[in-house]
């Protein structure tokens, strides 16, 4: 990008996300891209998906808030439900430590403050058996 003055900031946020997932221990062999796909393999795959920018101005563009959507994608063939559960509260958990410390990676290396939560967290309800999907609402508060 140019040294133009930056309106939007979702695009930013997801391409460093998904650069630095990808580089995270807890995610190795995790398929992690920008955007969806189908199909979704290779699995397990993570996908960033852009959901909305909230408090967008023109005019001022040092805060904001952003939602993002994470899928969590996992293939299972055990015959017992349950460990497909296992499978995917793991990788839950290992996305939540790599968002904790991407926080401070955005600090660091683009001078962005931010809060991240994750909102919520809504299962494809087992209609994809053997595949597993979830979604990760996450929000992101950020000032320049």
């Amino acid at each position: 990008m140019s040294d133009a003055k930056q309106y939007l900031i979702w695009w930013l946020l997801i391409k460093h996300f998904r650069d630095y997932s990808r580089v995270q221990p807890e995610l190795d062999g995790v398929d992690v891209r920008a955007g969806a796909k189908k199909p979704k393999d290779p699995y397990p795959c993570m996908e960033i998906i852009w959901d909305s920018e909230d408090g967008l101005s023109l005019y001022k563009t040092d805060k904001g808030e952003l939602n993002l959507w994470i899928d969590l994608w996992i293939r299972n063939d055990d015959r017992d439900p349950s460990a497909a559960y296992a499978v995917m509260a793991d990788l839950m958990e290992r996305v939540c430590t790599v968002l904790v410390r991407w926080s401070d990676a955005l600090l660091e290396e683009l001078e962005i403050s931010t809060n991240i939560d994750v909102k919520d967290a809504i299962s494809d309800a087992e209609s994809n058996r053997p595949l597993m999907g979830i979604r990760m609402i996450v929000k992101i508060e950020w000032r320049r």
